[in-house]
């Protein structure tokens, strides 16, 4: 049996323009001093099974494994090439995001202003809260924003990207992020939140490129 596949990473295909529809493809290197694949096989640790197939494609091969919302399985692949079968590769974790509308369970969280500012004047708010964590090692933040926003845990900010959740057609559609949270260790969790209103649905940001201000801040 030969070495393990080195690297095997996941991407996201297919689907419609609002994500309906896609699933998980792996792609992977061949173990070093193969030149030739001649099958793969492609297995999750909650059942997924393609068994032996014939061939040497090694780029996006899809698993349809994102049936259902909040399904997390570990994808492992292995391959028989030129110098046999090797071993079975470091896993790749998968995971759906919130599929159905019936998953979303919201509500908009924002600031009531008093009087509307003139453009370009609304200020940034801060809005912090408290809320329960029950027992687990981990869990998953879904936001999204008429606007921009920076999220916090516990004093800590939650992933890296900037100007979140993005430009989008507001009439329609929001974008959201999804963000893995472990947990602190304590029963209560701090949760803050900075929602810069001035940007995207009420800002100086639009298709005409010229300066506006929706009716209210973002939420």
């Amino acid at each position: 049996m030969t070495t393990r596949p080195p690297r095997v990473w996941a991407e996201v295909t297919g689907g419609d323009a609002l994500g309906r529809g896609q699933q998980p493809a792996l792609s992977w290197w061949l173990p070093e001093g193969c030149s030739v694949q001649h099958a793969y096989r492609l297995r999750t640790d909650d059942g997924y099974d393609t068994g032996r197939v014939e061939g040497a494609i090694q780029s996006f091969v899809r698993l349809p494994v994102f049936d259902r919302s909040r399904r997390s399985a570990l994808a492992r692949v292995k391959v028989w090439t030129d110098l046999g079968e090797s071993a079975w590769s470091d896993p790749v974790r998968l995971e759906s995001g919130l599929l159905g509308e019936q998953d979303w369970q919201a509500r908009w969280i924002g600031v009531e202003e008093a009087e509307r500012p003139e453009k370009g004047s609304r200020p940034a708010y801060w809005l912090r809260t408290l809320i329960d964590v029950p027992p687990a090692s981990g869990a998953r933040l879904y936001l999204t924003a008429l606007g921009l926003y920076e999220a916090f845990l516990d004093g800590t900010r939650v992933g890296d990207a900037e100007l979140a959740p993005g430009y989008t057609q507001y009439r329609a559609r929001v974008q959201s992020r999804c963000a893995a949270c472990r947990r602190s260790g304590r029963p209560r969790c701090g949760r803050y939140a900075t929602v810069p209103p001035t940007w995207w649905t009420s800002g100086r940001t639009s298709a005409a490129g010229s300066g506006w201000s929706g009716p209210r801040a973002a939420r």
